[in-house]
């Protein structure tokens, strides 16, 4: 069975001592032909290159600022050097400029880089392409930072197709220009710092002058000034060419007729006859390619990306591995606590189980590192039009998700890095996280119905997927589906036992209030009106969910303790109440400096019917509504502070920050030029790229009109659909507790039904949330020692 293979005992992790023949057999009998990088720490020519890659759009200085202290600690991270990790930086402005017009959130990102990045006579490239606008540097000499800023007149906005354009960029010829220098240009040297290097061509005046052209500064807030009509050509001397560019003075001052070279100069950015930017490492031999997909608002270390790279490297079918995310939030909000328990005990119990017992479902891509040749095998088909409604929930809705899925269908598994902590701003205001949470909601629903469509397929192609698992998907997406129905049944049966009120009465009325806030939903209602009321529902029911949790829980335990006694349980629905509530407080157990998550708990004991009734359902009545959720519309209900750019610059002494009024604006004169001028072979792939998949002219599939149409027939049938399902689900349980209470002295069989039903999940999340803890451990107690000795 084996082929006389020999695996050693280094091979096997805690998880496979439990599933043994599984594992052997996926060792294998592997569907995808890989070989396993050798990450010894005696072979230290092996150098793996990461793509850091961003996508932004509207972000706050506050969100943008994260980021960039990110990026600048892990440029000089002495632990990526030693590992031989290289890094290189790409950020994706959605609408960062407007033809050769820089925008309000592009100037701040480049005045933020300014100042925390980059420091005087860095050298850096301004160029214009197919797609809008790209900026590079190179940071302390070593990391490459790449802005792009797109144009939404030129290429598609949104998500996906910012990773559509730095996926094919890596792919296609940032890491073969890598592989080709490497190949061409051996160096004998082999320290860190030799691994950068800059490649430069020289271009001629008449060309330059040729291709002279002016980026202006839009009208409108900003605290950067640029010497207008003032700009100064000299040239960089290097070992090969003398190298022309053209330095542009940025001042910072309040009267434009004072502004002069002398005393308001705070940063410099010079526009070099590099337009590649390639910082080539000049080794010739074979390294891992990597991309570590995080968003805008994200904070990570280098020990983050050491472990999720080390996981990627440890099984040859591991395409993408996610990292533990915590959410945070500028100020205390309920909305923010929920999101803190909501997010701990899915990594805790969820994430951390599928592990063990197949492969994570979705790697979000606010931190989360992919293969290069996973992402290859699936970009193609990541990157088509929406040719029909299913493609809008998995393709525009759920991009994340969807990319997993593919993944998975591929053969590829997906693994989670407990150890890999990062931090992301969440939303803060009721509106935009239901808006958000519609998103995902929707796309949950769509992917687990193409999963469950292919499932045949997962169990041949992808030695990850068992008949366990696909038993364990099918019942999650049972629960996930019927969430609404049950969770009204729980409630009425915890009202009976609190207060006494007959669960066959509470049950229609509750029903009732529910199809009622549909009904206004699918109505004309303005949507303030319908937040309002939500607010109101969320308010009512978490009063309700506080009041019959305590009440309910001490008549429980009261009852449980008899029944410890005596043998005879009165009440053997507590069990339910003890395996799901037991589940978390275990899971949090199992992680000891996330216990104190706990005490976000009971914010979220109050918000359970808002998730599991309310969310759903906003979801399903507002398929239609394809807005992003976050950062589309900067209404009243959200924080200023949050979207309107506020431009920093470096000066000096670092003086506070001066408002500029928009009549100071003066145009920026630069001696720009096309990449086209500069490296034509990358300005035809992007030529290419923007006119066959990302760009505004290229195919989109459906039109407007017929996404809102089939949108709106889509929504009617799934939303008659999903609130059938969940009525036949209350009616089902409601009659079998009456039938027991009729026939039967006690509820026993009323309980089992209801642990087959919500029950056994958590108790295979809870088996393998504790196996992947225990072999997490002793995995990096082997490393510990292994260090030591």
């Amino acid at each position: 069975m084996l082929n006389d293979r020999i695996i050693l005992p280094s091979e096997f992790s805690m998880y496979e001592a439990v599933l043994t023949t599984q594992h052997l057999l996926s060792r294998t009998y592997n569907t995808i032909k890989a070989t396993p990088f050798n990450i010894s720490a005696n072979n230290k020519r092996n150098i793996r290159r990461v793509f850091i890659c961003t996508t932004m759009y509207q972000e706050s200085q506050i969100e943008m600022d994260r980021l960039l202290a990110s990026i600048r600690n892990v440029s000089v991270s002495k632990l990526l050097k030693r590992e031989n990790v290289v890094l290189e930086s790409h950020i994706f402005l959605d609408n960062g400029a407007d033809g050769q017009t820089i925008k309000q959130f592009g100037l701040q990102l480049l005045g933020l880089i300014e100042e925390n990045l980059i420091t005087d006579r860095d050298e850096g490239v301004m160029l214009y392409t197919p797609y809008g606008i790209q900026l590079s540097w190179r940071i302390n000499n070593e990391m490459p930072l790449f802005v792009h800023l797109k144009d939404n007149t030129k290429v598609n906005a949104k998500k996906r197709w910012s990773q559509v354009m730095y996926m094919k960029y890596v792919l296609n010829y940032r890491s073969s220009n890598f592989r080709k220098s490497s190949e061409e240009n051996l160096s004998k040297n082999s320290s860190y710092g030799s691994l950068l290097s800059v490649e430069s061509m020289d271009l001629s005046n008449e060309k330059r002058k040729a291709t002279q052209n002016n980026l202006t500064v839009p009208d409108h807030k900003s605290k950067s000034l640029i010497k207008e009509n003032e700009s100064e050509i000299t040239s960089v001397e290097t070992e090969t060419t003398t190298v022309p560019y053209v330095e542009i003075f940025i001042g910072d001052t309040s009267s434009i007729e004072n502004l002069s070279v002398k005393n308001e100069l705070s940063n410099s950015i010079y526009t070099i006859a590099d337009s590649q930017q390639i910082y080539q490492e000049e080794f010739a031999f074979d390294c891992e390619d990597y991309i570590l997909a995080t968003d805008a608002d994200m904070t990570f270390v280098d020990t983050s990306i050491m472990d999720v790279l080390h996981m990627c490297e440890s099984d040859p079918n591991v395409g993408a591995v996610c990292g533990r995310t915590r959410p945070k939030g500028v100020h205390i909000h309920p909305i923010v606590w929920l999101q803190m328990f909501d997010y701990a005990k899915d990594f805790w119990i969820i994430k951390s189980s599928q592990n063990i017992i197949g492969t994570v479902m979705c790697c979000p891509g606010c931190f989360s590192m992919y293969k290069l040749n996973a992402v290859r095998d699936v970009v193609d088909e990541y990157s088509g039009p929406v040719e029909n409604m299913e493609d809008v929930f998995t393709k525009d809705n759920g991009e994340d998700r969807w990319m997993c899925t593919l993944l998975m269908l591929k053969g590829w598994k997906l693994r989670y890095s407990s150890n890999a902590r990062n931090t992301t701003f969440c939303p803060e205001d009721t509106y935009e996280f239901m808006k958000q949470r519609r998103r995902w909601l929707l796309s949950d629903y769509a992917n687990a119905v193409l999963v469950i469509r292919k499932l045949r397929a997962l169990l041949s192609t992808n030695d990850a997927f068992s008949y366990l698992y696909a038993f364990y998907l099918l019942q999650l997406f049972l629960i996930m589906l019927l969430y609404p129905g049950s969770t009204i049944v729980m409630l009425c049966l915890g009202l009976e036992l609190a207060s006494g009120a007959p669960l066959i009465i509470v049950t229609p009325v509750i029903v009732a209030i529910v199809f009622a806030y549909c009904l206004m939903l699918l109505s004309d209602v303005v949507p303030t009106v319908q937040l309002i009321i939500t607010k109101i529902l969320i308010i009512v029911f978490g009063a309700g969910t506080c009041y019959i949790f305590v009440a309910s829980t001490t008549i429980i335990f009261e009852d449980l303790a008899k029944g410890f006694e005596s043998g005879h349980f009165e009440r053997a629905e507590g069990f339910i109440v003890m395996i799901v509530l037991g589940s978390y407080i275990y899971g949090a157990m199992l992680y000891p400096t996330d216990i104190w998550i706990l005490v976000t708990g009971v914010v979220y004991l109050f918000f359970i019917p808002f998730m599991n009734m309310i969310l759903p359902l906003y979801a399903m009545c507002n398929i239609v509504d394809q807005s992003w959720g976050t950062r589309d519309n900067q209404s009243a209900t959200v924080p200023k502070f949050l979207h309107l750019p506020k431009i920093k610059r470096k000066m000096k002494k670092r003086r506070k920050l001066q408002q500029v009024d928009s009549t100071s604006l003066r145009s920026l004169s630069a001696s720009s030029v096309s990449l086209s001028d500069y490296n034509q072979t990358e300005f035809e792939f992007w030529e290419e790229l923007v006119s066959n998949v990302v760009g505004s002219s290229a195919s989109k599939g459906l039109s407007n009109e017929d996404r809102i149409l089939g949108l709106k027939r889509l929504r009617k049938k799934a939303l008659i659909f999903f609130l059938i399902a969940n009525l036949l689900c209350i009616i089902a349980l409601v009659g079998l507790y009456a039938f027991v209470l009729q026939n039967i002295s006690n509820k026993i069989l009323f309980s089992i039904a209801m642990a087959v039903t919500l029950g056994l999940s958590p108790l295979i999340q809870i088996s393998g949330s504790t196996v992947y803890r225990i072999d997490d451990t002793l995995i990096r107690i082997g490393r510990w020692v292994n260090n030591m000795t």
